[in-house]
């Protein structure tokens, strides 16, 4: 599948609203590995304000918006208890969040495809790492971030556990 990565625009906005409801109405109808609701998290009132700080991402495929992510320098205050490679002020990494692709284009390497597209996006600003995190028992993501470099640094807590999700694994790829 070919992919063209890019910075969202406004007309990439209900694509992506629509890419979330897609995705949480999937995940609610199987096994919900990530913990995402539909009108919860993520919404279109997130995308929109990825989109107001420019960091929203769309993945197209023939014009249609298969994966999206959300791409800074912000973190969570429970990623200080990780066992970082590096130490950073954050100001030398990117932060990915709300990474997703379509189910319906599922085991075309979506993924895996913007994971590059990231790292390459990363080393051309003259950043040192990427981080992220995603729930204990995603299994699905753990293996793209693991298979594409990422090494688990340790376990937080983010406050997430009303929604039953009590532990989140971080990830860290040194460039």
């Amino acid at each position: 599948m070919e992919l063209n990565i890019s910075l969202a625009s406004a007309c990439d906005l209900q694509a992506v609203s629509k890419l979330y409801d897609d995705v949480t109405a999937y995940l609610e109808s199987h096994i919900n590995y990530c913990g995402w609701r539909r009108g919860a998290y993520p919404t279109q009132e997130d995308a929109q304000q990825a989109l107001e700080q420019s960091c929203l991402y769309v993945a197209k495929s023939e014009n249609e918006v298969v994966g999206s992510f959300i791409l800074n320098q912000k973190f969570e205050p429970a990623y200080e208890a990780a066992n970082w490679s590096l130490p950073s002020d954050y100001s030398n990494l990117f932060v990915i969040h709300t990474f997703t692709a379509h189910p319906a284009h599922s085991g075309k390497g979506i993924g895996r495809k913007m994971l590059e597209y990231i790292a390459e996006l990363a080393r051309s600003q003259g950043m040192s790492s990427i981080r992220l995190d995603t729930y204990e028992k995603n299994l699905p993501a753990i293996a793209v971030y693991e298979s594409c470099g990422f090494r688990f640094v340790g376990k937080v807590d983010l406050g997430k556990g009303e929604w039953g999700l009590d532990l989140f694994n971080c990830y860290e790829k040194i460039l």
